[in-house]
């Protein structure tokens, strides 16, 4: 027989960047919600820009995105390093050069 529980519902709304959100993100759900089982986790993927807006209208509870722009508000969690890649003897050309 299941136990019930008198608890209220938790709600987490969480909105996550398509930038971040990659292969480790269920294995991280999944470590909230053993962490809190009663709490119910709705998540929603977009652009930086457009979870940013939901957390701003107070669409979500929680954001994780992009700083884009001049946005110094949040707290950084991770810095994202980019390089740019070619293949073997791949030579730039100045544009209209030929």
């Amino acid at each position: 027989m299941a136990e019930t529980t008198d608890a209220p519902e938790r709600r987490l709304k969480l909105g996550i960047s398509d930038h971040v959100a990659g292969p480790n993100l269920p294995a991280l759900l999944g470590r909230l919600a053993a962490y809190d089982p009663l709490l119910v986790i709705e998540v929603r993927i977009a652009a930086s820009r457009d979870v940013l807006a939901w957390f701003e209208r107070g669409e979500i509870d929680a954001a994780i995105g992009r700083r884009e722009g001049d946005r110094r508000d949040g707290q950084l969690l991770a810095e994202e390093r980019l390089g740019w890649f070619a293949a073997p003897g791949w030579q730039h050309r100045a544009r209209g050069s030929r």
